[in-house]
């Protein structure tokens, strides 16, 4: 039986997505807390001059996986799309994407469906929703040269992190630590004194000032990247990864450019570490490898035109 709390909790969403249709035509449900709909990197994108036209004429409700599935039957909207920034076999009711029932699904998983689209969260924390071919080539070309003097920066290494549940960070945390000393300005192993100020901008100063950053995702799972390895590129760091199989994104990310952690094989790590710090012509030919690969511009770009295609196909 639900609670007093999650009822009203679910009354305010269900009124709250109303007012936001009958207002903007597009509502978040079940969604991280994003404030103001119309400044919502998916709104925006509704927006683009050859989907705007179709979307103005229509209630679109945008879901994700922080509530129950049901909550749609009460959301009066022409088109429902669901899109993930989380790894769906932790999340059982949105195990299946939500084919049964959304107009179009967005995830990290490669499936074969007319209905679903591979599209990463990161592409939303990443690249402007307006962003055309050239601007995502500008992003990539200043990201490229964000590392070039990381050398000689006075950090060191750091980890920032909520939580550990799989154990993964403190592994390579103390493999890293094994070398020299790692910051950990978040909630998990916090040892400084200076509180994190919250939000993208705040955590890329930061990175700034240090040479490695350890960034593994929550889970291992194929096509499952997030935000984590693009902030460690674009703060210039060295990004110390461990996910998606170790092949993050292959057709856009450099993986010469990133340190993987393998579990079965964790003193290659040690050792690749050593060799940079140690010999510093090794160290200059590493940060002056390009973090993407020569089409990544184009192949981005691509997640935009798909995009755009499904969004068109089922508002029209």
């Amino acid at each position: 039986m639900s609670s007093p709390q999650s009822i009203v909790k679910l009354t305010r969403n269900i009124a709250r997505g109303q007012r936001e249709l009958s207002a903007h035509g597009v509502t978040h449900q079940n969604f991280w807390n994003i404030g103001d709909a119309k400044k919502s990197w998916l709104y925006l994108f509704l927006q683009r001059e050859n989907i705007r036209p179709l979307s103005k004429k229509q209630k679109i409700a945008i879901y994700s996986v922080f509530g129950p599935t049901f909550l749609r039957r009460f959301i009066p909207a022409d088109k429902s799309i669901f899109i993930t920034g989380e790894n769906l076999h932790t999340y059982k009711p949105y195990e299946d994407h939500a084919l049964d029932w959304a107009d179009l699904s967005l995830g990290f998983d490669y499936l074969d469906d007319s209905n679903y689209l591979r599209f990463p969260i990161w592409l939303l924390m990443c690249f402007p929703p307006q962003a055309k071919r050239a601007d995502i080539e500008t992003i990539i070309t200043h990201w490229n040269q964000s590392s070039t003097e990381a050398a000689e920066r006075s950090g060191f290494a750091s980890l920032i992190a909520r939580h550990d549940k799989n154990g993964i960070r403190s592994v390579i945390g103390d493999i890293i630590e094994s070398i020299k000393p790692v910051n950990y300005p978040g909630s998990f192993r916090n040892n400084t004194s200076k509180k994190l100020a919250s939000g993208w901008p705040a955590k890329i100063d930061y990175l700034k000032d240090f040479q490695f950053n350890i960034c593994p995702e929550n889970s291992d799972r194929q096509g499952y990247v997030t935000e984590k390895l693009f902030q460690a590129i674009e703060a210039g760091c060295i990004p110390i990864y461990w996910g998606s199989g170790n092949m993050p994104e292959p057709e856009i990310i450099n993986p010469d450019k990133v340190l993987f952690f393998n579990p079965n094989s964790p003193q290659e790590l040690s050792r690749r570490i050593e060799e940079l710090i140690t010999d510093p012509a090794v160290m200059g030919r590493f940060l002056h490898q390009p973090a993407f690969l020569p089409e990544a511009s184009s192949k981005i770009y691509a997640f935009y035109q798909q995009l755009e295609d499904q969004l068109i196909r089922i508002l029209t």
